[in-house]
């Protein structure tokens, strides 16, 4: 039963290429991040703050990849995506330290 559980997760939140992280996004603390495709890689742009705070998102390895930072650009870290339904789960790590963030689609 524990192997049933582990595939449906598995094949649930599987990603591919072809997912589309273009939108508007609403954070836990309330910014709409606008998310655009240009070539190859998603970049993420505050509308509250005016700032890019997704960059260089791209898939690789099986997995959505790239760099989150704040708006002003002094704080930034390695983060992995995973788009699930109208929700990305974010997982951002630098160092010793990770956050994870949920942003819905709005």
């Amino acid at each position: 039963m524990t192997g049933m559980f582990t595939l449906v997760s598995l094949l649930t939140f599987a990603q591919k290429a072809t997912d589309d992280l273009s939108g508007k996004w609403k954070t836990e603390e309330g910014q709409i991040i606008l998310i655009s495709k240009t070539g190859d890689v998603f970049n993420g742009v505050s509308e509250n703050e005016k700032g890019t705070v997704l960059k260089d998102v791209k898939f690789t390895g099986g997995k959505w990849k790239g760099i989150i930072q704040k708006p002003n650009g002094n704080a930034k870290a390695d983060c992995e995506i995973v788009l699930d339904g109208k929700n990305l789960r974010i997982v951002a790590k630098k160092s010793f330290f990770t956050k994870k963030m949920v942003w819905t689609k709005s």
